[in-house]
């Protein structure tokens, strides 16, 4: 199935930073919570984007992103690629 592309605005609703292990690193990783009027999922942001400048009620649209093969307490979930953006709606 072809990735579908489209600019779709979501609400900051949570977040929490942590680091963990990934190869015997420290790595940064940045789950946030967005909502739209479809629902809410959450998105893990890994390394650098993680530290992107984004506060609880700013309005996000993140591209570049995947949803996570296993669900957690049977939730889908999505996670930040190597080419994750965040834009800010002003």
């Amino acid at each position: 199935m072809p990735h579908q592309r489209c600019r779709c605005y979501f609400s900051l609703q949570d977040s929490v930073a942590t680091t963990v292990m990934v190869n015997d690193k420290e790595v940064n990783v940045r789950t946030i919570t967005v909502e739209d009027r479809t629902g809410k999922v959450k998105v893990s942001l890994w390394r650098n984007i993680a530290a992107e400048p984004v506060v609880l009620g700013d309005v996000v649209a993140i591209t570049n992103i995947v949803v996570n093969s296993k669900r957690y307490n049977n939730e889908e979930s999505l996670s930040s690629t190597q080419f994750t953006k965040i834009e800010k709606k002003l």
